[in-house]
């Protein structure tokens, strides 16, 4: 069980984004983070090291795709393989 809900905090194991569950999202608190983000350029910056240390965790464009081909072509070998023991 992760201790966040935010995927970004889920995937670094960290808060790298804010989380403002339910009662916390208010325009009070909505207005206070996104100044913190637009007026505090180290805590911006650190956000956006994180959010692109995700992205290189998650590997290029198109790695869903790739995995898919993958797999189509694992089975397919494997069933080559199956029918070959059965002959």
């Amino acid at each position: 069980k992760s201790r966040f809900i935010a995927m970004p905090n889920i995937l670094l194991d960290e808060r790298a984004v804010p989380e403002l569950l339910q009662h916390e999202v208010t325009p009070d608190r909505l207005a206070r983070e996104a100044l913190m983000i637009l007026e505090n350029e180290e805590y911006a910056q650190s956000m956006r090291a994180k959010l692109h240390l995700i992205r290189s965790m998650l590997g290029t464009p198109g790695v869903l795709a790739r995995t898919a081909d993958f797999l189509l072509r694992e089975v397919e070998l494997l069933s080559a393989v199956s029918h070959a023991k059965a002959l």
